[in-house]
């Protein structure tokens, strides 16, 4: 509810009210103090409705940026990628350029982000989204890095130096359900209808490591063994998540990539047999 400083100082002064005075209210060196005492008296003088117009118009204005802002965020629901929190470029292309530029807005404020300037959207626009297919884009921006990788676009956290894997596997005992990887990620196996072979994983030395380059794996219905170069460009995993995802080795004989791929050569559907492998990782998506 909107109440005049007239209607609120004969409040006061009918019912006695004492009050504290900001001296520097009398200041006209202040942009604010010169409107309020020089300025706005004139211009009410000459249209004394002022004051209830701008305020009716002020009110305006606030419904339709707030009509505004739910329209934004039902497009941003149209285009996000939930697990990732990627934007889907191809649903997000068919919107017009000035939606383009709201929904990308909003995202990003999803992020904690300030709003960002026409610079930087412009920036974005030509520098990743409209990039050739065959490159691997990136902005940097405040706390966190844009890439795009094929159709998707992802904002990233600005990755620590000190991130780089150990090349030193770490060793599972069998007799633990769960695995800590790092301050981010872990490892655990549950009893499953399918999957690896108990007696496999007890019976071996379960290691865990991370991709190097040139492994392969045989997997159930494939003739030989994928490459997990291969497997990856065909479950569109973004290059920057590969080295991210821990490959489980029995007796040193890739098992399990995380829990994407599981080799034949353990494999079960024996319910009774069965376990299967659990990765969980706050920053799966970095």
């Amino acid at each position: 509810m909107t109440v005049a400083k007239q209607a609120i100082l004969k409040y006061a002064e009918q019912h006695q009210l004492a009050w504290v005075e900001d001296p520097s209210n009398q200041s006209n060196a202040f942009d604010r103090n010169l409107l309020r005492n020089a300025v706005l008296p004139l211009l009410t003088a000459r249209w004394p409705m002022l004051a209830s117009t701008v305020a009716r118009s002020a009110k305006h204005c606030a419904q339709a940026h707030t009509a505004l802002q739910v329209q934004t965020e039902l497009s941003l629901a149209t285009v996000w990628d939930a697990p990732t929190q990627s934007i889907n470029l191809t649903q997000l292309l068919q919107y017009s350029a000035y939606q383009q530029r709201l929904v990308l807005r909003q995202w990003l404020q999803t992020f904690g982000l300030k709003m960002p300037s026409e610079a930087v959207l412009s920036a974005l626009f030509e520098q990743v989204i409209a990039a050739e297919p065959s490159r691997d884009p990136e902005l940097i921006y405040q706390t966190m890095r844009i890439r795009r990788y094929r159709q998707q676009l992802y904002c990233l956290p600005l990755a620590p130096a000190n991130t780089q894997r150990t090349p030193v596997p770490l060793i599972w005992p069998t007799d633990q359900t769960r695995l800590r990887i790092d301050a981010h990620s872990h490892l655990q196996w549950v009893a499953a209808k399918k999957g690896i072979h108990r007696d496999y994983w007890r019976d071996a030395e379960v290691t865990v490591r991370f991709r190097v380059g040139g492994e392969k794996i045989a997997l159930l219905g494939r003739e030989g063994r994928q490459s997990l170069k291969k497997l990856y460009q065909e479950a569109a995993i973004p290059p920057w998540q590969r080295a991210t995802l821990p490959l489980i080795y029995l007796n040193d004989q890739l098992a399990a990539v995380a829990d994407r791929w599981v080799s034949r050569e353990v494999w079960t559907e024996d319910a009774d047999k069965a376990l299967q492998v659990i990765w969980t990782s706050t920053r799966a998506a970095s």
